[in-house]
């Protein structure tokens, strides 16, 4: 698992980043981090502004994002970022 900066140019899970951006209430001047699975597919989006995690950057909250999802986690919080992840790829699934 890792996290990258999102550019809002690159396709998310086959979205182009347009519609994306468009789907998710997103807009341009936002910060956006994607936690992604190994191989390559987007798990968790999230802006700076939404983001359940401290940190001054989008890459402090990121990584703080990834090490609590690498780390012991709590059984609510897990229960809470599987419920975004199923409403993420019901949204993603009805954009196609």
């Amino acid at each position: 698992m890792r996290y990258r900066i999102w550019d809002k140019q690159s396709p998310v899970n086959g979205v182009p980043a347009e519609k994306f951006l468009s789907m998710m209430g997103y807009t341009p001047e936002q910060e956006v981090y994607i936690i992604e699975h190994d191989d390559g597919t987007a798990w968790i989006v999230q802006t700076f502004e939404n983001s359940p995690y401290v940190g001054q950057t989008i890459e402090e909250k990121a990584q703080a994002h990834l090490d609590a999802l690498l780390g012991e986690v709590p059984i609510s919080q897990l229960e809470s970022l599987q419920a975004y992840y199923e409403r993420t790829q019901e949204v993603m699934n009805n954009a196609g």
